[in-house]
């Protein structure tokens, strides 16, 4: 087969099978009605104002990447891994959102838009999110294991049960919401952060945090926190409501505002 683009107004939705779709090959989507799009190895770009779902397929290949485009002006497009798994990327691509699925370990490059990323338990996914642009939001959930890195967009987690381990870029201004959940382990590396930037960390369950010289503002963050911070620059932490452990392994001014804390 070659590429191929279906157009759909239809009140019904349109089912397409991409068996025949080659790795490298582009599928694209238009219109206003639904699609349900099987079996994909090959890229897809949609502007469909309908409602999208894919579900991938390796072909029992290694090593496959799929490049999932919505540039749609509304509706939704979901992303189920299908037989992808660890070895294969699902790259993320264009002006909207787009949400994976995730049915077993895998790794997602994000673009520039928002996106979210679901895991099943004893799974994990793997989020390369440096293209994703300062200002927009990752969200996660489910009971996985989660490994982000390259974040300056904002973090929305209700992930609980599995491991959350981000690493941020060097951002102005950052919000991670790591949820209400308390199972798990949840680890920020925030040394990327430069002096004068803001960390606001908000959420439960026990955190273990690594700091340069940004500012920490963790008033409301209620769960336990292990903080060190290697102050290569004068900086500030504003602890939360459970118990705070700060080790500091510099020698500039480090000013704590426990007025919330334990």
């Amino acid at each position: 087969a070659s590429n191929t683009s279906l157009t759909s107004i239809m009140t019904e939705t349109l089912t397409a099978d991409a068996e025949l779709l080659a790795d490298g090959q582009l599928l694209t989507l238009a219109g206003t009605g639904a699609y349900t799009v099987t079996n994909l190895l090959a890229d897809l770009t949609s502007t469909s104002t309908g409602t999208v779902g894919v579900t991938l397929d390796d072909d029992d290949l290694s090593s496959k990447n799929a490049t999932i485009t919505n540039n749609a002006a509304s509706g939704a497009l979901t992303v189920n891994s299908g037989s992808f798994d660890a070895d294969d990327t699902i790259a993320l691509a264009g002006t909207q959102a787009v949400a994976v699925v995730a049915t077993d370990s895998v790794a997602v490059t994000t673009g520039s838009a928002n996106a979210s990323v679901s895991e099943l338990t004893g799974k994990t996914a793997t989020i390369n999110a440096t293209s994703m642009s300062d200002g927009r939001t990752l969200s996660l959930s489910g009971a996985g294991n989660f490994t982000v890195t390259g974040l300056q967009a904002d973090l929305s987690s209700s992930a609980d049960g599995g491991t959350l381990n981000v690493t941020t870029a060097n951002v102005a201004t950052q919000t991670l919401a790591l949820g209400s959940g308390a199972n798990g382990t949840r680890t920020v590396n925030a040394n990327a952060m430069a002096d004068g930037g803001k960390l606001t960390l908000t959420g439960d369950g026990a955190l273990t945090l690594s700091v340069a010289s940004a500012d920490v503002y963790a008033a409301t963050y209620g769960g336990a926190l292990t903080a060190t911070i290697s102050n290569t620059g004068d900086s500030s932490i504003e602890t939360g409501t459970g118990v705070t452990s700060i080790t500091v392994t510099g020698n500039r001014t480090l000013t704590i505002d426990a007025d919330a804390g334990t």
